[in-house]
């Protein structure tokens, strides 16, 4: 009996630590949890805080006012420029033509891209911005491209006897690092793109050359005559085409060739809604202007056939949109 009563007493002792146990863990699994969904909750707010401030930053860049090479924002510049407050993985999505800028995973911070025309890098992992603003016109006013860019990436544009005025008569913005290079003579850095305004494609020989012992390095060219963009990703890939240098600004900042090529046809679809706009316009005032030498129906279907594709009726249009005395101009 005594035996009996003290393994009934061990068995109650072991339930107790047992029941001890599982409830601790239990607690110490609820607590663990809290701390996990608290620190999210936190990084959830930091980020939507943070895409806030680039959509508050974004807006702030298109109301300044710009000169000839557009209007930019530096981040090296005290009280200037985009500043996170911590290294964030930054997104840039675009796909048939729809564009967003997302945060770490995107799942809770994200912004939608509108109206806004903007080439970035697919993924960066910055703790701040530079911006610069390009005012768009093809003839006429189209819309602002905005180029976003790492502060600590260099940009090398290469170029040679060919291109040489071509390159200097570029309006670069100086929020950006851009060395302007000879083929001939440059050693590229680490964080950096190379950028190639040469008569001919560089040998692939030529580009692991220059990326050896550099891991984070990316490689186009431009080719200025055909206006053809070549993004190199294990080999030249497939060409893009631009059709003013705004748009070949864009590669410039972009990851690949499927980014750009996206960039570029939402940018293409804006300038077709203009487009369709200034037609209009065109009718109205066609019908207004009773001086028998304003007439803007060649002009209106210049601009259509423009929208088409025929792009090289561009210096016609601007030429046609200065008529003789007494007529308005279309825009």
């Amino acid at each position: 009996m005594i035996i009996l009563m003290m393994n009934k007493r061990g068995l109650g002792e072991q339930f107790n630590w047992i029941f001890i146990i599982i409830s601790g863990a239990i607690i110490l699994g609820f607590f663990t949890m809290f701390a996990v969904k608290y620190i999210d909750l936190e990084q959830n707010k930091e980020d939507l805080q943070s895409i806030r401030d680039f959509g508050n930053v974004l807006s702030a860049l298109e109301k300044l006012q710009t000169g000839d090479n557009g209007a930019s924002i530096d981040s090296n510049n005290p009280e200037e420029g985009l500043r996170f407050g911590y290294k964030l993985r930054l997104y840039y999505n675009c796909q048939d033509a729809e564009a967003k800028i997302s945060i770490n995973d995107g799942g809770f911070a994200t912004y939608q891209l509108n109206d806004e025309i903007i080439f970035t890098e697919n993924e960066q992992y910055v703790h701040s911005l530079d911006m610069w603003l390009l005012p768009w016109r093809f003839p006429f006013h189209i819309t602002n491209i905005i180029y976003l860019s790492d502060i600590s990436k260099k940009y090398y544009l290469v170029y040679d006897s060919s291109n040489r005025d071509y390159i200097n008569n570029l309006e670069l913005s100086e929020a950006f690092d851009f060395q302007i290079v000879e083929s001939s003579n440059f050693e590229p850095k680490e964080n950096s793109k190379v950028v190639f305004f040469t008569s001919r494609e560089p040998s692939e020989k030529t580009i692991e050359s220059l990326k050896e012992g550099i891991s984070d390095i990316s490689f186009i060219y431009i080719d200025t005559g055909k206006k053809m963009v070549t993004f190199y990703d294990n080999g030249w890939g497939k060409t893009v085409e631009y059709y003013a240098d705004e748009l070949m600004y864009g590669a410039i900042f972009s990851s690949d060739s499927e980014s750009y090529d996206c960039g570029v046809k939402k940018a293409l679809s804006k300038s077709r809604d203009v487009g369709n706009l200034v037609i209009e316009k065109a009718n109205v005032l066609n019908q207004i202007n009773k001086n028998t030498g304003c007439n803007y129906n060649n002009l209106a279907n210049m601009i259509r056939n423009f929208m088409a594709g025929k792009y090289d009726l561009l210096n016609q249009i601007e030429k046609q949109n200065k008529p003789g005395s007494g007529c308005l101009w279309l825009y």
